[in-house]
């Protein structure tokens, strides 16, 4: 029974918090286009990397080509502003 009730109350409490943080939430637009680079590099991980030889593309399409294996990394990158709360 105490087990129960630890249960109910660790339930209830994920319940407010999550409901508490998400009645504050916004939308945020995302642009139409991203970067993208197949492979699989640590480096590319870097906020102030130069991604400018990146391939563009829009956001939803695929960006592998029929003839390549379905095995692949690709890193996307997508640059959007999050607005002060």
């Amino acid at each position: 029974m105490k087990f129960f009730l630890k249960r109910i109350a660790a339930n209830t409490l994920f319940l407010v918090l999550f409901f508490t943080n998400t009645a504050n939430a916004q939308i945020i637009a995302l642009p139409n286009d991203c970067k993208f680079k197949i492979g699989d590099e640590i480096t590319w991980a870097n906020p102030s990397l130069n991604d400018s030889n990146w391939s563009n593309i829009k956001l939803g399409a695929s960006c592998l080509s029929p003839e390549m294996k379905k095995d692949v990394f690709v890193w996307m990158r997508i640059k959007f502003i999050i607005p002060q709360v």
